[in-house]
């Protein structure tokens, strides 16, 4: 009965509370916040070690039969934003369990490829509710609209499957370690930009006007969900069998090739292909509003009558701002004429000590089509694997 109540509650929700409190929870991967968690978890155990070590109970008096005085209960300074933080978390995990429960009923966007949505369960620190300040996000009134600086078209978020990647780490010969400036400024600018365009096919980055839209059926095996924004109000319904298409007015793009040639000024053939592949479609004017788009044309960019459009699809996608330190060099290492792989290392919000980064391992190629540097892959390991590396550098 008390789950039952909680669900009610939930369902019957003023549309303007949730939309506050939806705003108040970044929407994160788990890499990410698996990074902040170390870092933060280490902070509030030195300010509880430190705390424990100075209180002493001097206002109670205890005899062999009876106990008395009074205990002063001290709230310490970060103890307030403590359990902010954790209000929001709970309130993020309500959201989290909401989009769970949606896609388990076959909400998952038909034929559109999204991620699928992992809960975590972890301890939360004071320093979460400065990310939630720190990190908007878009909700469903909200779709497409820019958060800090990046445009999302999510109401509902999904998060990587795994923390970091199930690659194992190989370390390579230390012999083969070492510091280009001219390589590392170009893996980091590199990573940097993959960074921003790996996202565009998940429904992150590209700015939209949401009003002016085009709507088809859908085929109904692509069991597809998306938003649909021609409706009047301050909210927009999610649509079964409906494939409800943005007009593009990001100044980057107005037709498919652009998107294609704008991610493949950083990304190689294969990795283009790997988030970019079956996307895309085209040769559709002569639909009308409201007819039938076929599956092969259902894609996530389309070109019609002369515009460029993006599905709006139930799902999306947000991450937290990448930040790198001038201190910790990009280690270069295996450079051959074609390629080379360099490791970064990677914070979340701000930059900490070494041991609560993340260590990004890109592989380079010599794009033969370009006869320039492209990301050919990116996978991320614990930052204790760049701290080996960094000091078999020095060592």
């Amino acid at each position: 009965m008390k789950e039952r109540n909680i669900l009610d509650i939930l369902g019957n929700a003023e549309e303007d509370t949730m939309e506050f409190l939806t705003e108040k929870c970044p929407e994160i991967t788990d890499a990410e916040l698996d990074a902040l968690i170390d870092a933060t978890e280490k902070k509030y155990k030195t300010k509880k070690k430190a705390k424990d070590g100075t209180e002493k109970d001097n206002n109670i008096n205890m005899t062999e039969n009876e106990v008395s005085g009074v205990e002063h209960s001290r709230r310490p300074a970060w103890l307030a934003p403590l359990l902010t933080a954790a209000s929001i978390v709970l309130t993020a995990g309500v959201v989290l369990g909401s989009v769970m429960l949606l896609n388990r009923h076959g909400h998952n966007g038909g034929g559109i490829e999204q991620p699928a949505v992992t809960a975590t369960t972890t301890s939360v620190t004071a320093a979460v509710s400065t990310i939630a300040t720190s990190a908007g996000t878009a909700t469903g009134t909200a779709a497409m609209s820019t958060a800090t600086t990046q445009t999302v078209t999510a109401a509902e978020t999904t998060a990587e499957t795994t923390v970091y990647t199930t690659v194992p780490f190989v370390a390579p010969a230390a012999e083969k370690l070492y510091v280009d400036n001219e390589l590392g400024s170009i893996a980091l600018e590199l990573f940097k930009k993959d960074d921003e365009v790996r996202y565009y096919p998940m429904g992150g980055g590209i700015e939209c006007d949401i009003h002016d839209g085009i709507k088809f059926a859908a085929d109904p095996e692509l069991d597809i969900w998306c938003f649909d924004y021609s409706v009047e109000g301050d909210s927009y319904p999610a649509v079964h069998d409906i494939a409800y298409y943005c007009h593009v007015t990001d100044s980057k793009f107005s037709s498919l090739e652009e998107i294609k040639n704008y991610a493949r000024r950083t990304m190689s053939e294969n990795r283009y292909e790997q988030f970019f592949g079956g996307k895309m479609a085209k040769d559709i004017d002569d639909l009308e509003y409201m007819d039938t788009i076929d599956k092969e044309h259902t894609k996530f960019w389309i070109e019609y009558r002369g515009k460029l459009y993006e599905l709006a699809y139930v799902g999306g996608w947000g991450k937290l701002p990448s930040v790198f330190s001038d201190f910790y060099p990009v280690i270069i290492a295996d450079k051959t004429d074609t390629s080379y792989t360099a490791y970064i290392p990677l914070w979340y919000i701000q930059v900490e000590d070494i041991n609560n980064c993340i260590c990004v391992e890109l592989k380079l190629i010599l794009d033969p089509e370009f006869n320039d540097w492209r990301v050919d892959n990116v996978e991320q390991f614990d930052g204790k694997h760049y701290e080996e590396l960094y000091n078999m550098l020095k060592g």
